[in-house]
């Protein structure tokens, strides 16, 4: 059976991010692997996201966080 990749953006989505993630464990078809980057989050998006895959022993979830922003022309 194929392997189920989802990548997921996320900048200060601390009110959703419990929701989307509930959303995405509870899918029928169980998700192997997500791959989360937060664009240096303010709020404590990143806090969040780790108590949840930690507490829902989630293997296969993870957070990077890009501390740098790029500056376009």
């Amino acid at each position: 059976m194929a392997k189920i990749s989802v990548a997921m953006t996320t900048y200060n989505g601390s009110k959703y991010i419990i929701k989307q993630l509930d959303s995405l464990k509870n899918q029928s078809r169980k998700i192997d692997e997500l791959v989360i980057c937060d664009d240096c989050s303010t709020d404590n998006t990143v806090e969040l996201v780790n108590d949840y895959i930690k507490s829902n022993n989630l293997e296969g979830w993870n957070i990077s966080v890009s501390y740098t922003h790029l500056t376009l022309p």
